[in-house]
């Protein structure tokens, strides 16, 4: 008899419970030969991250040209605070398939936070001005990659992820927050 991971007791030969899947580190080899994680990047991933810097443009441009029926800010506010949120699920994806103790439990913590950080501006929305709301929120998605430089360090992300955090973490931050200056 085992311990399930639910707590109850198990017999050892039960074929209908599936086995749970074995976890590797960025880099290593799985079963069948395939790295895991990946040391090189995915391209589709690369372009659709830069990609994902294109309505935090918009939002610049519509700004700048006064395009006051977009209500840019209010659409930027929005989509950063999306990809925060995005972005602490990710955490809490590599939280419970890469990391243990003490990370582990860091970051799904610092998951929700996001969320909740995105959550936050969203709902102040209304009560506390645009521009305040855009700099925090912008401040945050730049902040964002100092948990990605760790998981770089600790060997849960591949190096090539991290740059392409930093990249994008400094493009949508940076963008957020001139959203805000610009709009006033």
């Amino acid at each position: 008899m085992t311990e399930s991971m639910t707590g109850g007791m198990t017999s050892d030969d039960d074929t209908d419970m599936a086995a749970l899947p074995t976890v590797y580190m960025v880099g290593e080899e799985d079963a069948d030969g395939w790295r895991v994680g990946g040391a090189e990047p995915v391209r589709l991933a690369v372009a659709l991250g830069v990609a994902g810097l294109l309505p935090q443009m918009a939002a610049v441009l519509a700004t700048v040209l006064g395009l006051d029926w977009l209500n840019a800010p209010a659409m930027a506010l929005v989509y950063g605070a999306l990809i925060l949120s995005f972005l602490g699920g990710s955490w809490w994806g590599i939280a419970l398939t890469r990391a243990e103790g003490r990370w582990r439990s860091i970051l799904l913590l610092l998951g929700i936070g996001a969320s909740l950080i995105g959550f936050c501006v969203q709902g102040l929305a209304g009560a506390s001005p645009m521009r305040a709301l855009l700099v925090v929120l912008g401040a945050a998605i730049l902040s964002s990659w100092l948990v990605d430089r760790v998981l770089v360090r600790e060997g849960m992300i591949g190096r090539w992820w991290g740059r392409l955090r930093l990249v994008l973490s400094i493009g949508l931050g940076g963008l957020t927050i001139l959203t805000g200056v610009l709009a006033g």
